[in-house]
């Protein structure tokens, strides 16, 4: 299955950990990943509307509206470097 937004949140972890491209000149939304236990999640953020999608992998038994970009699993923590 895909991967899709399981939540939208104006919660910002960039914002929080002063690194959000709005008050810190230079700096890039790239996107952050999260995990915990077996399961991982991508943080990705949308400066223009202050919000932080929260995407992770679809299991078994929901409906599916569709997947996104990317595929699952995600895995580790880390910080995702662009091109």
């Amino acid at each position: 299955l895909g991967e899709v937004v399981l939540m939208t949140t104006k919660h910002c972890i960039r914002y929080s950990q002063h690194l959000c491209p709005k008050e810190v000149p230079g700096l890039k939304a790239e996107p952050l990943e999260l995990k915990m236990g077996k399961d991982s999640f991508r943080l990705r953020f949308d400066c223009h509307r202050c919000e932080m999608p929260v995407v992770g992998c679809l299991k078994g038994g929901w409906p599916s509206p569709g997947p996104l970009s990317g595929g699952c699993p995600v895995s580790g923590i880390h910080h995702q470097s662009g091109p």
